[in-house]
C-alpha cells in the first residue's frame, strides 16, 4: 500500500464501519500514489497477471510482482538471468503482499478407513523433515510447520520468500475478510483502471472505493 493508514482503512471499510477523515485521506493518498506511478515512463499497468508474466518472459519488462509458485516457469525461460527479491518498501511504510495458504481438508463422505489414511498422510506431509524437503526441493512454498527453519543464508529465493511472508502479515486480516471470489474485487479493479487512465481523481476514487468496500459481498 502507498500509505501507512491504507490497510486499516480498507479493513474498516470492508467491515462496514464509518471512516474518519484521516482514513479517507489514507485511501486517497494510496490512489494518488498509484496514479502518479502510472504517469512514470518506465511503469506499466497491465490487465492481468498472465499478461505481466508473458511480457516479463519476453524481455519487455525489467521486473514484475508475482507469486513464488510461478518461479519454475519463469526460470525455464530466463535461466540464471532471473532474480528474485521481496517487494521494495516505501518511505514510511512497508510493502504488503498477499500471503496465500495451502490447506488440507477432509471430506465428510470419506469412509473410516479413508479418513485414517488421510490423517496419516496429513501427519506425514507436515512433519518437519517432509516440510523442509518440500521447501528446499521446490523453492516455491514456505513450510507450514513453524518448527522448520528456512535456510535463508544459502538461498536468495528462500530469503526473498521469507521477507515477503513477513511483509504480508499485516495484510492477513484484510485477506481473511475478502475471499478470492468476492464480487467487490472486480469492482475495485474496474475503479483502478479508471484511475490509471485519468477517468477519476484520487479523491473521487476514494469515495467510490469506500462505497464499493462497504457494500455487501
Amino acid at each position: 500500500m502507498g500509505s501507512t493508514g491504507a490497510l486499516p482503512a480498507f479493513e474498516r471499510a470492508v467491515l462496514g464501519q464509518p471512516l474518519n477523515s484521516d482514513e479517507r485521506q489514507a485511501l486517497a493518498g494510496w490512489l494518488a500514489w498509484l496514479q502518479n506511478a502510472s504517469n512514470q515512463q518506465r511503469v506499466s499497468f497491465l490487465p492481468d497477471q498472465p499478461t505481466a508474466e508473458a511480457e516479463f518472459k519476453a524481455g519487455r519488462l525489467d521486473w514484475i510482482p508475482c507469486r513464488s509458485t510461478v518461479l519454475p516457469k519463469l526460470r525455464q525461460v530466463m535461466g540464471p538471468a532471473l532474480g528474485v527479491a521481496p517487494l521494495p518498501d516505501g518511505e514510511g511504510h512497508q510493502a504488503s503482499p498477499i500471503n496465500r495458504l495451502r490447506v488440507l481438508a477432509l471430506g465428510r463422505s470419506s469412509s473410516a478407513a479413508g479418513r485414517r489414511r488421510a490423517l496419516v498422510f496429513s501427519g506425514y506431509i507436515v512433519n518437519p523433515l517432509t516440510q523442509r524437503t518440500l521447501t528446499l526441493g521446490s523453492q516455491t512454498v514456505l513450510p507450514a510447520n513453524r518448527f522448520v527453519t528456512v535456510p535463508v543464508q544459502s538461498s536468495q529465493v528462500l530469503a526473498a520468500m521469507v521477507a515477503a511472508a513477513k511483509q504480508g502479515l499485516q495484510a492477513n486480516t484484510l485477506v481473511a475478510l475478502v475471499h478470492t471470489n468476492d464480487p467487490r474485487i472486480q469492482l475495485v479493479q474496474n475503479l483502478l483502471t479508471q484511475l490509471v487512465f485519468g477517468e477519476t481523481t484520487p479523491s473521487g476514487g476514494a469515495t467510490k472505493l469506500i462505497r464499493i468496500l462497504q457494500s455487501p459481498p
